[in-house]
């Protein structure tokens, strides 16, 4: 059974300054590849982004959710593929 080691995450474009999501990667590490842990893991990230003329912070917030399981989705399967 495969764990996640060294976790990182990060975001930017959303706030003034890129940043570390430690709260995704604390739920992450440690744990076996799985879809619902993804998901628990992208709704765990709690802040403002800043909206602009293109996007709402809502949006803005829902999309870096939706790519933080997309990202954590294909790197697990490009895993699996090599091992």
């Amino acid at each position: 059974n495969h764990r996640m080691v060294d976790v990182r995450v990060t975001a930017g474009g959303l706030v003034p300054v890129p940043l570390r999501l430690t709260r995704v990667e604390q739920l992450l590490e440690g744990q076996s590849p799985d879809d619902t842990l993804f998901e628990t893991a992208a709704r765990s990230v709690v802040l403002t982004p800043r909206p602009d003329s293109r996007a709402s912070a809502e949006y803005r917030l829902d999309i870096l959710r939706t790519l933080i399981v997309r990202a954590c989705t294909q790197v697990a399967e490009e895993y699996r593929h090599e091992n």
